[in-house]
């Protein structure tokens, strides 16, 4: 779950177990980019379950446009230890 940015029309979720790979992830990045949610939503499931004691790393883009997108901050949790 996000705040959404001002004047959206869409927001891009990335997510993986690098952090450096999430910084740098694009549209085509295969398994880190992780869809698109659209019409002011701001909640994205995840559809594969998480292992125990992983450092999950997350950024949200915001597209105003094609033309300006702004690339949002990296976000860590961790998932407790089985």
């Amino acid at each position: 779950m996000w705040l959404n940015a001002y004047g959206e029309s869409k927001h891009h979720v990335f997510f993986g177990i690098s952090r450096m790979l999430i910084q740098k992830a694009t549209l085509n990045s295969q398994g880190l980019y992780n869809g698109v949610v659209k019409d002011a939503g701001n909640v994205f499931h995840l559809t594969a379950p998480l292992k125990p004691g992983t450092s999950c790393y997350w950024r949200v883009d915001a597209e105003v446009s094609q033309e300006e997108v702004y690339r949002g901050d990296v976000w860590l949790f961790t998932t407790k230890k089985g």
